[in-house]
């Protein structure tokens, strides 16, 4: 378990078409590298450099066309499993690692599939029983993104991605946490 930084995005049109193709050409070539053993493959080269400027680009231009949605927020206690458990199970997901970034990349559309495992999900107690508010964040956020407009926009690109940033936070050391005051945080003493 990993404290990470996660990233949602969908990518309309022609240039989500574009960005399936890519992340399914970084699986194969991660693949390629990694012997075709399972596992996390990791790419090598100039693909590496690839994905790690895709993703700052992602980032950078979330507040332009066609970007449609685009959610950051941290995660500090699940695994990357979450891509497994809910996305992996309506297929049609391409993914890659370079040592920064994973990324998991679901075409759209696909005949409401994505959006039914995700609804299904949110309510069933499976998800209140292992970390619930981590795999609501994650579920949610990814249902919204598949009917972000989803009228409009029917091809799209559905970007999973995280970048782990240190270790998972312990229950004590958010409690510890709570009794202090950080010196970026504006006002008086």
């Amino acid at each position: 378990m990993a404290l990470q930084r996660v990233i949602m995005a969908k990518i309309a049109g022609s240039a989500g078409n574009r960005v399936v193709r890519t992340v399914g050409r970084w699986q194969s070539e991660s693949q390629v590298s990694n012997g075709g053993r399972p596992g996390r493959n990791v790419l090598a080269g100039g693909a590496r450099v690839e994905l790690d400027s895709f993703v700052e680009e992602v980032s950078a231009h979330r507040y332009e066309l066609p970007v449609v949605f685009f959610v950051e927020y941290v995660d500090a206690w699940s695994m990357w499993d979450l891509v497994e458990r809910y996305v992996d199970g309506a297929g049609r997901v391409c993914k890659a690692s370079s040592p920064t970034y994973e990324i998991a990349c679901y075409s759209l559309p696909d005949g409401g599939k994505l959006a039914s495992v995700l609804t299904r999900a949110l309510s069933h107690r499976s998800v209140e029983a292992r970390a619930p508010q981590e795999d609501r964040w994650f579920v949610g956020n990814a249902l919204e993104a598949v009917y972000a407009w989803g009228t409009v926009a029917e091809q799209a690109a559905l970007l999973c991605i995280r970048e782990i940033r240190g270790p998972s936070w312990l229950d004590d050391q958010v409690r510890a946490s709570l009794q202090t005051v950080p010196e970026w945080v504006p006002g008086p003493m």
